[in-house]
């Protein structure tokens, strides 16, 4: 191909380009010069006569004002945009004038220089092409005038929000790719750009890594985790609610959201950074302690309440409140009803305390609720009669679109307290068809319900008609290698899902995307309105080569447009693609089912498509998900079908999910820390054949760094092949004498079996455990989980066995560390 023919075909690429005939095309392809501009310089184009038709990377347009203030951000481009139009209109304009805006390179870019005087002479005869110029000139015009609005009417957060999302869909390879990385942008360029200070960059910044949103390497780039987490904060709707509620705290909107969403280990990440970030705001710390309590952490909600010295002031309804929330949640997780009653006795106390000073319908209703779970039905009616009276009149006073769930679930405890379960029932379906009504606030509500039903004439069926919540769901099928000899059995599956979907109300569902089953039934779920997480064993990139490219041509688009309207994409980073790395995705997928069913107070349920059994093939990895999946209890609907047959391979993957407790201990020298180890070592050996190793790696050395007192850090991994048996050994070692000075960590990784022959040291653990690779700072004495430890633990233990105590500094800054905490 010629170069004017290929930069013809490039120009093609382009909207504006695209109208052009093709002998006009080759025309200006044959005075487009190609052109190199690195990362943060600026477009040369002194004179004005030069408009840049971009072929990859980023830019941005800054414009000055006419005083010649700092430029601020008016303008994204990517690849296939024209930039740099305003040169068109400042043909016979002084040349010393110096221009208004200035085109500078957010990355590495690559790009066609057009002369103007032969843009305009290709215009002047082409009427489709001066037409499409005025436009694309029309649409900057309107979205600078955004910019600059957004600039004086819209908080920070959302404008970072918006720029980084927009610049990681211009640089993503794929637009169904979750992650982008945006390059090396300094914090202070940011800055300049949205018109603000640094500091309010650097904090928004680091509440957002402390969530998992963004990252940023050590070579200072930013790495945009979840592409489609930063668009709906960049969503006008968003902005339009953020107007009206909370001017003063730009992030409260966010941490909010999660909370409403049932994202309860989202908010309390967002919440504690936020807390530190702005100290004297006392609502970063009530939201701190609030989504720490949802997400079932009452230690560390209770330690967070005393660390922020909260609930002092009983006129402080929102703190005050924290307290007896508490008291309340850990009566309801105690065996021993003695010790319940008093719980449940004080919190009712402390909430009446409350009432009495505020005199408002939320302390009020909590403090007639407790009073009847402790069996006091009297006095519990005695408030609700006030109660009802005060949140009467605050909805009497409420326009029909206004917020009024919280109100209207107040009316209607109050009934129920009081005995009327017509009315109550009544009540609570018209606060459920509220405005403001979400899946959040809709799980404390059925939580107080069920907590309420020892004393209450009402049941699991009365609570799910008062306060239907639908069900989150878990998802699984075979691959199809050919799609089209399997086109009957992917309908049979499709249309299955579909009919479980709607039967069994699954409005929040985990999976994999797979070729075949997997896609069909998340279209099947998409289709029928629910929430799609996608959870992927592999990063997005490797699973596409290795579960989707490999197995028909219809695959790939039907993968990506699921990926495009997934709610959430997760994915294992550190696996490699062996099959225990789709076990261990599946069973983290599952774990995330089984707590956002508990987080939403609703039912898990779950899906599996099936191959017809076959004598000559091994069980499936969908076979023996069921089959976990059933040995716990859980609902489940299943369907097999007639698959093509799977064709003959002599490869055997010979790969195993493994399950580590890592410890790491400080010593002075390297013969008091082989003392450490071998009485770990027998610690563990001793709790009985549960707790027996699979292997061990002792590893030590200044190369690990030291700590505070110069003293070399010291540790070993033991490997185990189930997370009971891991788990059992954490506690063996946290109930002992030992453990004040170590630091443990539970995590889980995928192995092929030889290699768990040649571990020698820690660095041969840090491509499969994100605890060896980064090295959280966590208490001593204490033992942490992984977060797909904890997820994939999921069916081995009570989900209340780990508290989630949110994003740990890592001593090196590899990936983000959210962490559990093992109970007793």
């Amino acid at each position: 191909m010629s170069e004017t023919a290929y930069k013809a075909r490039a120009l093609s690429t382009g909207p504006v380009f695209s109208v052009l005939e093709a002998d006009d095309r080759e025309e200006l392809a044959r005075c487009a010069s190609p052109s190199a501009i690195l990362r943060g310089r600026a477009f040369k184009n002194d004179a004005g006569d030069k408009v840049f038709f971009l072929q990859s990377g980023a830019a941005a347009a800054l414009t000055r004002d006419h005083d010649q203030a700092k430029p601020v951000l008016t303008g994204l481009y990517g690849p296939g945009a024209l930039c740099g139009l305003e040169s068109l209109l400042r043909q016979g304009a002084p040349a010393s004038a110096p221009p208004l805006t200035v085109l500078q390179s957010l990355s590495d870019v690559s790009a066609f220089t057009l002369p103007v005087a032969d843009v305009l002479r290709v215009a002047r005869r082409a009427p489709a092409f001066s037409l499409a110029l005025m436009q694309t000139l029309a649409g900057e015009a309107q979205e600078r005038a955004a910019r600059l609005a957004e600039g004086l009417g819209r908080p920070l957060e959302l404008r970072l929000a918006k720029l980084l999302s927009q610049l990681g869909d211009k640089l993503a390879q794929d637009d169904w790719r979750p992650s982008a990385v945006a390059g090396r942008l300094s914090q202070s360029f940011i800055a300049d750009m949205l018109g603000v200070s640094r500091e309010h960059i650097n904090r928004t910044l680091t509440m957002w890594e402390k969530s998992g949103l963004v990252f940023q390497n050590k070579a200072g780039e930013i790495i945009i985790h979840n592409r489609k987490r930063l668009r709906m904060i960049a969503s006008d709707d968003n902005a339009a609610a953020q107007s009206k509620k909370n001017k003063d705290h730009e992030w409260l909107r966010e941490i909010d959201a999660c909370l409403d969403l049932g994202l309860n280990q989202s908010a309390f990440d967002l919440a504690m950074e936020a807390a530190k970030r702005a100290p004297r705001e006392v609502v970063f710390r009530h939201r701190a302690v609030l989504s720490a309590a949802r997400a079932g952490a009452m230690e560390e909600a209770f330690s967070l309440i005393d660390t922020f010295n909260l609930c002092a002031d009983p006129s402080d309804e929102e703190t005050a409140c924290l307290r007896p929330r508490l008291l309340r949640d850990k009566a309801f997780a105690v065996g021993q009803e003695t010790q319940k009653q008093a719980l449940l006795e004080d919190a009712a106390g402390d909430y009446e305390s409350v009432f009495k000073a505020c005199k408002t319908p939320y302390s009020g209703v909590n403090a007639a609720s407790s009073f009847a779970m402790a069996g006091d039905m009297a006095m519990a009616g005695r408030i609700a009669g006030t109660v009802e009276e005060l949140a009467a009149k605050a909805l009497s006073d409420l326009d029909e679109d206004e917020e009024a769930y919280w109100l209207r679930t107040s009316l209607a405890e109050c009934a129920l307290l009081k005995g009327d379960m017509k009315s109550a029932a009544g009540l609570f379906r018209q606060a459920c068809a509220a405005s403001d009504v979400t899946a959040g606030k809709k799980a404390t509500t059925r939580r107080q319900l069920i907590r309420l039903r020892d004393n209450l004439p009402i049941d699991m069926g009365w609570i799910d008609a008062a306060a239907p919540q639908g069900r989150a769901g878990f998802f699984a099928g075979a691959i199809s290698r050919d799609s089209a000899a399997d086109a009957s059995a992917l309908d049979e599956v499709k249309q299955a899902a579909k009919d479980w979907a709607r039967r069994e109300r699954i409005e929040w569902a985990c999976g994999a995307l797979a070729a075949g089953a997997d896609i069909a039934i998340a279209e099947a779920l998409l289709e029928e309105g629910a929430q799609l997480h996608v959870c992927l064993p592999l990063e997005p990139g490797a699973f596409f080569k290795a579960s989707i490219a490999p197995f028909g041509a219809e695959w790939p688009d039907r993968f990506a447009a699921c990926m495009r309207a997934a709610t959430a994409i997760e994915w294992n980073a550190r696996a490699m693609p062996m099959g225990a790395a789709y076990e261990l995705g599946a069973l983290s997928a599952m774990g995330k089912t089984l707590r956002q069913a508990q987080a939403l107070e609703t039912t898990p349920d779950a899906f599996f498509a099936l191959a017809e059994p076959n004598a000559d093939t091994p069980p499936s990895l969908t076979d023996v998900l069921l089959e976990r999946w059933r040995a716990q209890g859980y609902a489940y609907d299943s369907r097999q079908a007639k698959w093509a047959a799977r064709p003959k391979t002599t490869d055997q993957d010979d790969s195993t999910v493994i399950y580590a407790l890592i410890a790491e201990f400080s010593q002075s020298a390297s013969n008091e820390a082989d003392t450490v180890f071998e009485t770990l070592h027998k610690l563990i050996e001793q709790t009985g054949p549960v707790a027996a190793p699979v292997a061990t790696v002792a590893f030590s050395g200044p190369h690990k760094g030291r700590d505070s007192k110069g003293r070399d850090n010291h540790g070993g991994a033991f490997l185990f092949k189930s997370a009971d048996q891991a788990i059992a050994a954490a506690h063996s070692v946290t109930d002992h004498a030992i453990s004040s000075g170590l630091k443990t960590w539970l995590d889980v990784g995928v192995f092929a079996k030889d290699a768990l022959q040649d571990l020698s040291d820690i660095a041969a653990l840090r491509g499969h455990f994100l605890t060896a690779s980064c090295r959280p700072a966590t208490a001593l004495g204490k033992t942490y989980a992984s977060d797909i430890f904890a997820n994939a633990a999921a069916l081995a233990a009570p989900i209340s066995a780990f508290n989630y105590v949110g994003y740990a500094s890592g001593q090196e800054k590899i990936d983000p560390c959210p962490l559990y905490l093992l109970g007793q």
